[in-house]
This record gives C-alpha cells, sequence and structure tokens, in this order.
C-alpha cells in the first residue's frame, strides 16, 4: 500500500514538473523574442502590446494543447481558452523575465502620463470666483446652484463631487438660497446628449458662505 502511495505521489510530480516546463519553455521563448526586437523603454502600451501578442504566436501555437491539458481547459480554440493560456504564460515570464516586466511598467507609466495631459488639457480649463446671492439649488443629473451677481447677472455652476464648504448644501439644499456666497469655480468640457457635442460647465470648487 505505502509503495502504491509512493509511487502515485512520484507520478504526480513527474506531471508537475513536465506541466511547468512546458509553461517555462513558452515563457522563454517568448521572452526571447521581446529581447530580440530591441524595444524602446518608452514604449507605449499599444506598442507593447503588439509586439507581446507577435511574440507569444508561435510558442501559444507549440504549446498550447499541451497547457490547455495542463490547466484543465478545453482545448477547442475558443478566445477564453487562448486567454487562458497567455495568462499562464504571462505570469510566467512575469517571474522569470525582466524585461517583460519592466516593458509592461513603462507602458503603464506612459499611458498613466497620457490620462493625465487628457484631464488637464480637456478637463480643466480656466478657474475663477464669482459672488452674489443664491437664487436656486436645482435637482437635475446634477445640483446647479445658480447665483445673481451685484449687477444682475445669473450664473449657474454644477456641483459633480465634495467641495470646500459643501456640508451645509449637502444637508438642506434649499435652506441655502438667499443667502450671500461666494463661489470658487474651474471650467470643464462636459458631453451634452442634448446638444450632440462638449459644453463648458463651472465646476464648483468651494462655496464661503456669508454671514
Amino acid at each position: 500500500m505505502k509503495k502504491v502511495i509512493l509511487l502515485s505521489f512520484f507520478l504526480l510530480a513527474i506531471h508537475a514538473i513536465h506541466a511547468q516546463k512546458n509553461v517555462e519553455k513558452a515563457a522563454s521563448e517568448t521572452c526571447d523574442c521581446l529581447n530580440k526586437a530591441k524595444l524602446p523603454d518608452n514604449i507605449s502600451g499599444e506598442e507593447f502590446q503588439k509586439a507581446l501578442t507577435t511574440c507569444l504566436q508561435t510558442p501559444v501555437l507549440n504549446y498550447y494543447g499541451k497547457i490547455c491539458k495542463e490547466i484543465k481547459v478545453a482545448a477547442d480554440n475558443s478566445q477564453e481558452s487562448y486567454e487562458a493560456v497567455g495568462a499562464k504564460i504571462g505570469l510566467k515570464m512575469a517571474d522569470n523575465c525582466p524585461l517583460f516586466l519592466q516593458l509592461a511598467m513603462n507602458a503603464e507609466k506612459e499611458k498613466e502620463k497620457k490620462l493625465e495631459a487628457v484631464v488637464t488639457k480637456e478637463e480643466t480649463g480656466k478657474e475663477g470666483t464669482s459672488s452674489g446671492t443664491i437664487k436656486s439649488v436645482e435637482s437635475k443629473d446634477f445640483y446647479y446652484i445658480t447665483i445673481e451677481t451685484a449687477s444682475g447677472n445669473k450664473e449657474s455652476y454644477i456641483w459633480l463631487r465634495y467641495f470646500q464648504g459643501s456640508a451645509p448644501f449637502e444637508n438642506n439644499p434649499a435652506a441655502q438660497v438667499g443667502k450671500k456666497a461666494t463661489i470658487k469655480y474651474r471650467e470643464i468640457r462636459c458631453f451634452s446628449p442634448a446638444l450632440g457635442d462638449y459644453t463648458i460647465k463651472k465646476e464648483i470648487t468651494e462655496i464661503v458662505l456669508q454671514d
């Protein structure tokens, strides 16, 4: 009985080692391909994905059936099965392929920089301050606070997120109508479904109520 148990463990160990070798081979071949490609350090996410896909093609095709069997995924040529095999190889590369990890991190940093640039350019515009009497606090898709300035002009501001001085409006918006206030705002570009285009809104960043 003990011999049977030991033999079973031995066979399982051999199978696990063999399974690991297939993934390691696929990861090693993919890593070699990336090294030969001589990709730039400041690679974009799109370029990195394209290079990785190209380098994965041959190893995935060569080891697809074996790795599917090892990770207990049906080798039915479905997108899900290829993604599972690719993910398994990717995990191994994260451990054994320094270039893959470095390029992935660089691509993510480049993506973050682009997102920050988009936010700076597209979302945040001129900042300003205006004072007047609060004429209304309207609940639409968001709250809109309208004030009337000393010159009689009515100006509307959108309340999108927390701002300094928001507590009175959170507790009782209607009770703030008629009070004098100074509003700090920044201009943002929002897409209007009604207009089918972008429009400039003044987002509230701070409100100071005057006693």
